[in-house]
């Protein structure tokens, strides 16, 4: 299996996560915000329909899990020990049945978590992705900075925010989509160096 990209403790892969994950060595912690739509049929890039019972086990094949299901969907995962939330003050985006949605649930699976608080307010700005429904880093540093393990798995990496927090800490993380401009946009980020001052 070869790596997208790889480098200086991160890795892409290419592909279907649920061909993907078999074959990856032990990992400690999945952080991931999975597709929306799951507890519906949904269509990925290649029109082939998934459910979220395909993907559960995916997800939770690590000792600890966080996910950030979005609020329709927070009901079609399993109980968590835990519920966070993010909290974003200046949201504008419309739900199908509210006006504007100013928080989101994030989901905490297993034990060793370091939160002191159960919940973060992250102000939404642009973002220069092509991915229709990128998270704030902010919140995914967060996140990461929570945890301790030393890799981290995202299925569902899209535009790579959970691997450039990771990278941001120096932390292990692998990270698969199947869409491969967002592999591409991702390894991007990756090369983005931070120069030391």
């Amino acid at each position: 299996m070869k790596p997208y990209y790889e480098h200086a403790g991160i890795t892409i892969y290419h592909g279907d996560c649920r061909e993907i994950v078999p074959q990856l060595s032990q990992v400690d912690i999945v952080i991931t915000d999975p597709p929306y739509g799951v507890g519906k049929k949904y269509k990925s890039h290649d029109d082939t329909q998934v459910n979220l019972s395909e993907l559960i086990p995916i997800i939770f094949c690590a000792p600890k899990v966080i996910v950030t299901p979005g609020v329709a969907n927070i009901h079609s995962y399993p109980k968590p020990e835990w519920t966070l939330c993010w909290w974003k003050p200046n949201a504008m985006t419309r739900s199908v049945v509210a006006n504007c949605n100013v928080w989101e649930p994030i989901l905490v699976y297993g034990c060793g978590y370091v939160f002191g608080r159960d919940g973060i307010e992250v102000t939404i700005s642009p973002q220069q992705t092509c991915h229709p429904c990128p998270k704030p880093l902010k919140l995914f540093q967060w996140l990461v900075s929570k945890v301790a393990g030393d890799v981290i798995l995202d299925p569902f990496m899209g535009s790579g925010t959970t691997l450039r927090a990771a990278k941001d800490q120096n932390r292990k993380a692998i990270g698969i989509e199947k869409e491969e401009s967002y592999c591409e946009e991702a390894a991007d980020r990756m090369a983005q160096e931070v120069l030391a001052l």
